[in-house]
């Protein structure tokens, strides 16, 4: 015995009863939806002029981000490899590292551990500007900073030297200067931002803080939640201490990311050094995670934050 089909989710929506006129509602809604939809396809079919681009090809679905420093996805770094040139290229046929942004091969010392990169003088950015050595410092250093690192930093952190620590301290004073931002917004912190607070050494005014919070009877299993609790009701100048540990924090960065081993010698020349030997060097500076980042991206940051790097 045949059956009809059951109602669709769309008949359904449109044909139960709803409070208030809401079906003539949701019926303007779709037919809106559809007739827009119909007449985006036309303008799109009977466009004049229109010509077939120089190059197509066929993506799953959209980008998720067009930030080298946090592409992770194939569709992201197929775009990423068309639009940057790293400071190596990858041969169409052969795949082995070619020249890119800079001259092929570099200089590379006797035990394997520097990479002396030369940048192209016809090296250039959309807008006309020459690539720079910097571009390249900016773009790697944003792939390893907290804020900006995804799932593969780990490419530069576990092979350029001094990256690693640099990593780590940043790490370990981003969560502190989180935790005093709770703070002095008012806001209570968690046990894990306590403990945090409780672990680091400075300011001294934090470590006094603390100590006069951890009286004798201050015993409990739960320490650090109720660390937490007290800190967030202590009679502490917190937005003085934050403002404080944020102007120190964001004056020894530059110093301590100098200390790594990526640096512009000039505006044509990057020297890096390798923890260890690295055969594959050359092609990860094809990766798009290596690709560089013009200024403007800083400029950028500067004009909607009214701010610099950490602050």
């Amino acid at each position: 015995m045949s059956r009809s089909a059951p109602p669709s989710r769309i008949d359904t929506l449109l044909t139960e009863p709803y409070p208030f006129g809401l079906v003539p509602m949701l019926r303007v809604v779709v037919i809106l939806c559809l007739t827009s939809l119909a007449l985006v396809a036309v303008g799109v079919a009977v466009t004049p002029g229109s010509s077939r681009a120089d190059f197509v090809y066929a993506a799953a679905s959209g980008l998720n981000t067009l930030d080298p420093a946090q592409m992770s996805w194939t569709k992201d770094l197929r775009v990423a490899i068309n639009i940057w040139e790293g400071l190596a290229a990858h041969h169409p046929q052969t795949t082995e590292p070619v020249e890119g942004a800079a001259h092929f091969p570099p200089a590379v010392s006797s035990n394997g551990l520097t990479y002396q990169f030369t940048i192209r003088s016809d090296a250039r950015w959309s807008n006309g500007a020459p690539v720079k050595a910097a571009d390249f410092v900016r773009g790697w250093r944003r792939a390893v900073e907290p804020g900006t690192a995804r799932d593969y930093s780990g490419l530069l952190l576990d092979n350029i030297a001094g990256l690693r620590e640099y990593y780590d301290w940043r790490s370990r004073a981003v969560a502190v200067l989180t935790a005093l931002s709770r703070l002095a917004d008012g806001w209570p912190i968690d046990a894990e931002a306590a403990a945090t607070l409780d672990h680091t050494a400075q300011p001294a005014e934090l470590v006094t803080i603390i100590g006069r919070v951890r009286t004798p009877d201050f015993a409990c299993s739960d320490f650090y939640a109720a660390l937490a609790e007290r800190l967030s009701v202590t009679d502490a100048d917190w937005p003085a201490i934050h403002l404080r540990c944020l102007r120190q924090h964001a004056a020894e960065c530059d110093e301590r990311f100098a200390r790594t081993g990526i640096a512009a010698l000039d505006d044509s020349t990057l020297r890096v050094t390798l923890d260890r030997p690295c055969p594959y060097f050359l092609d990860l500076c094809a990766f798009p995670t290596f690709m560089p980042i013009h200024e403007s991206i800083e400029l950028l940051r500067e004009d909607f934050r009214g701010t610099g790097l950490t602050e």
